[in-house]
């Protein structure tokens, strides 16, 4: 029996190549992750934001990932569709404007899906989830 959860994933999954085409997507991310970095850099120091190591929980395709992770130190991107962070790597992979985010390994993705039956990844991606110094600076979501 499919959950909710199966079903949204699907749903995300067979969206992902064309949801970075859709207008509002783009604007509203755009807008919320300036929003995410004027706060950020608000409350703390440049500097602090520049070191910084920061986790996108529900990534989609890196819309507002890639404008956070120029500005910090290393990313994080967790989601539970793996057709979202597909077309996420691919981009990292083959949009040159992301060329420089990539040579500097800013950005880890993670699949995972937080449930009753799985609350922690794969040991392989756990690493990334307790963060480079054994946290977070920051964690947003825009999902």
């Amino acid at each position: 029996m499919s959950t909710i959860q199966d079903k949204n994933n699907e749903h995300f999954d067979k969206k992902a190549h064309e949801y970075d085409n859709i207008p509002m997507a783009k604007e509203m991310t755009a807008k919320a992750s300036e929003y995410i970095l004027q706060e950020f850099a608000a409350s703390t120091s440049a500097e602090h934001v520049r070191n910084s190591t920061v986790l996108d929980f529900g990534c989609g395709t890196g819309l507002a990932a890639f404008h956070v992770a120029e500005k910090v130190q290393h990313l994080v991107g967790v989601d539970a569709s793996s057709g979202m962070l597909a077309f996420l790597n691919k981009k990292l992979d083959t949009l040159p404007e992301l060329s420089s985010l990539k040579a500097a390994n800013k950005i880890h993705t993670v699949h995972h899906l937080v449930s009753e039956a799985s609350p922690l990844p794969e040991p392989e991606f756990s690493k990334y989830l307790a963060g480079e110094n054994g946290g977070f600076d920051m964690a947003f979501s825009n999902y």
